[in-house]
């Protein structure tokens, strides 16, 4: 059973990419979008702030999108891995609702990349595993990028403003944020010296 759970690792590897923790968000290849995705967990209430952008090859964002997940009776005991196993699977599943084949996901979740690409060095966590391997069939062709969490300051403002500024209303949008107008701005000018 182990060995044939590695070795399904190994073809999604051969399949897909991992490209290691890097400290800037790079833009994908032509036909390649960027799903950039961060979450805000607030541990006392309970809930989860989550958004994720949508970035072409040139860098301009196409689509975001912004969601509260609340903990229910039933699982009251969710904790940190179950919080990125629930953003993880909302996020490929915006992906494949929005028709993205060609999916760079880019995140600061080095756990759940290394459960995805190893889960013979996770045993504990063979369930979140297997999710996501299910969730990812639905694309054509991904890849995973691990990301130190300062290159993902502008989606982390969005997936923060759920706890910090009671913004609760899931919705999904072109472009960016208006309200963020100049922090896009600004992060784009960056991006392009």
């Amino acid at each position: 059973m182990a060995q044939e759970v590695d070795g399904e690792a190994e073809v999604m590897l051969m399949n897909h990419e991992l490209q290691e923790c890097s400290p800037k968000v790079s833009f994908p290849r032509l036909g390649w979008v960027n799903c950039e995705f961060p979450m805000d967990w607030c541990k006392k209430s309970a809930t989860v702030g989550a958004a994720w952008l949508v970035r072409d090859s040139r860098g301009w964002i196409q689509k975001h999108s912004r969601t509260l997940q609340e903990n229910s009776k039933d699982t009251e005991g969710k904790n940190l891995l179950d919080a990125k196993l629930a953003v993880f699977l909302w996020v490929i599943e915006s992906m494949t609702s929005l028709k993205k084949n060609k999916v760079v996901f880019v995140s600061d979740f080095q756990d759940m990349v290394d459960v995805v690409l190893h889960p013979i060095h996770w045993p504990a966590l063979q369930f979140q595993a297997s999710e996501l391997r299910v969730a990812l069939q639905d694309l054509e062709v991904w890849n995973l990028q691990v990301v130190v969490r300062g290159s993902l300051r502008s989606v982390s403002f969005i997936a923060q403003s759920v706890n910090n500024l009671g913004l609760w209303q899931s919705y999904v949008a072109a472009g960016h944020p208006h309200w963020l107008r100049l922090l896009f701005v600004d992060e784009r000018a960056l991006s392009s010296l």
